[in-house]
């Protein structure tokens, strides 16, 4: 599936590098240009909303042209990101799962019947 993706390089080559939300280690101040920044599940302790959101808006400055898409379980909808989004002047949209098929009862094409409501959001730099 990946290498149908209009995000994958002519030559055919995806980086994959681990992250540390809230950490900026050298490792992260280095790393090359970034097309796609892909999460699941992040925002599953409202602790460490504004680590990944830190971590996202830096990446998003200096690779302005780059995304943050991720799914997570809603478990409260009085949780949100909103205001930090607001804060880091990034924008979510939010990414129908029915778009690529993803929208069946069946969690990943697996046995496993989901009773939870999954998202999917692209965070984008503001354009304000």
């Amino acid at each position: 599936m990946i290498r149908s993706s209009p995000f994958v390089p002519a030559a055919g080559q995806v980086d994959i590098v681990g992250l540390s939300w809230g950490s900026f280690s050298t490792s992260l101040m280095h790393l090359p240009k970034i097309d796609i920044i892909l999460g699941s599940d992040c925002f599953y302790d409202e602790k460490d909303y504004e680590d990944i959101i830190a971590t996202v808006a830096f990446l998003l400055e200096k690779y302005p042209d780059s995304q943050f898409w991720t799914t997570y379980q809603e478990r409260n909808s009085s949780h949100s990101i909103g205001s930090l989004l607001k804060r880091w002047r990034l924008s979510a949209q939010s990414v129908q799962l029915s778009s690529f098929e993803a929208d069946g009862e069946l969690v990943a094409n697996s046995n496993q019947p989901s009773m939870h409501t999954i998202r999917m959001i692209k965070i984008l730099k503001s354009e304000i």
